[in-house]
């Protein structure tokens, strides 16, 4: 589970093999919760899953498929496959969508654009001291 903004949320999967499907589901109460529309995943895998500004909900697919769902009652959205290897999204304001990818060292951020591409916004790469750790 989840938790953002004093709500709590949860991704939930039923069923098994190409018919499985997932929801995401919300409370504020911990008592009463309320659940997305199910989003047909088929045999793909959830890579990653993590929330955004107030109830938002993203989720990674293997596949390269990666859906969004802003909160009860809306309907997931399917974005354009990230680039490669992406391990992360990162939903900011706005509806502003980031893509992290990693290789190795190195950290490339994507920005989703309005016209539904991604564009590389940044690259960082991050001194690792290999055989360091103690």
């Amino acid at each position: 589970m989840l938790a953002a903004h004093s709500r709590h949320t949860a991704l939930l999967a039923s069923g098994a093999g190409g018919a499985t499907s997932l929801r995401a589901a919300w409370t504020s109460d911990g008592t009463s919760w309320t659940t997305s529309s199910p989003l047909p995943a088929g045999s793909g895998q959830v890579l990653a899953v993590g929330t955004g500004p107030g109830p938002a909900v993203w989720v990674l697919l293997s596949g390269r498929r990666a859906v969004t769902v802003a909160g009860p009652g809306a309907a997931w959205r399917q974005l354009p496959a990230p680039p490669p290897p992406t391990a992360a999204l990162a939903a900011g304001p706005g509806g502003s969508t980031d893509a992290l990818a990693v290789t190795g060292a190195s950290l490339t951020v994507y920005r989703l654009t309005p016209a539904g591409a991604w564009s590389k916004a940044q690259a960082i790469t991050v001194p690792l001291q290999y055989g360091s750790s103690s």
